[in-house]
C-alpha cells in the first residue's frame, strides 16, 4: 500500500488586531526603534484570502537615515504563519 500526502491550502486566513500589533512591535520596536502606532479601526478579527494587503497601516518615526524622511509606513499582508510586514519610507 502506498503513502499519500497533501498540502491543505486555506482560502481565507483569520488575522487579529492583537496579532498585528504584536508582530509590528516584535519586528520593529525590538530593534530599538521608537514604538509603532497603527491606524484606528483595525478589526478585532477578520478573515482574508492569503496574499491580501490590508488597507490599514502602521507607522514609525524615521530614524534619521535620510534627512527628508520623517515617517516609515508599514504595510500588512495576510499570509500563513503571521502577517507579512513591509516598511515603506515616506517623505
Amino acid at each position: 500500500m502506498g503513502t499519500y500526502g497533501w498540502d491543505a491550502v486555506p482560502d481565507r486566513l483569520v488575522i487579529t488586531r492583537a496579532g498585528i500589533e504584536q508582530a509590528v512591535w516584535a519586528e520593529f520596536h525590538r530593534h530599538g526603534l521608537p514604538p509603532p502606532r497603527c491606524d484606528a479601526g483595525i478589526p478585532e478579527a477578520s478573515a482574508h484570502p492569503p496574499g491580501t494587503e490590508l488597507e490599514h497601516r502602521c507607522y514609525l518615526p524615521a530614524t534619521g537615515a535620510e534627512p527628508d524622511q520623517r515617517t516609515v509606513m508599514i504595510t500588512i499582508t495576510v499570509q500563513h504563519g503571521g502577517p507579512l510586514l513591509r516598511s515603506v519610507p515616506q517623505p
